[in-house]
């Protein structure tokens, strides 16, 4: 019969939270539920220590860089910048329109989340980067076999 590597118990079911055969080769604690598996450790049954660069109750939250101030991490140590923040710490503020970011005369507007372009006639898209046609309708138009037409000849019917 083969031999386990490790057993283990939930704490309520054995005490002292660990279960003890003669044959495991050693023994684990049950961490608290909700214990990050990979942050988060525990040598007692029960508790949750957080392994270097993560905090919380259940390890869950890493530990930002020193001075971060409108950014937040996903691994320790880091300070990824909040919308409109840039620099090192996220301190300073970016002024999105301050890079002239609307194409053909659109004026720039600042917003929370970054900035809009108001476009001037015939122009549209994020930046007025997209030339509008026919006064702004998108799509087109679909002849039948039955009036066929050079490009750029006329419609058969009269424009609206």
């Amino acid at each position: 019969m083969q031999q386990p590597d490790s057993l283990a118990a939930a704490p309520e079911q054995t005490p002292g939270g660990t279960l003890q055969l003669g044959f495991s080769r050693f023994l684990a604690a049950i961490c608290r539920p909700g214990c990050h598996e990979t942050h988060g450790f525990c040598e007692e049954p029960g508790e949750c220590r957080c392994h270097y660069g993560w905090t919380g109750p259940f390890c869950d939250r890493c530990i930002l860089f020193p001075g971060c101030v409108h950014g937040s991490c996903t691994e320790p140590w880091k300070c990824d910048c909040d919308t409109g923040w840039g620099g090192l710490l996220c301190d300073k503020e970016v002024i999105a329109c301050l890079s002239e970011p609307c194409s053909h005369g659109g004026s720039c507007r600042e917003l929370a989340d970054g900035f809009a372009c108001i476009c001037p006639p015939q122009w549209m898209g994020k930046t007025c980067q997209i030339g509008e046609s026919c006064g702004g309708l998108q799509g087109s138009a679909f002849l039948p076999p039955s009036f066929p037409a050079p490009h750029g000849s006329p419609l058969p019917w009269p424009s609206v």
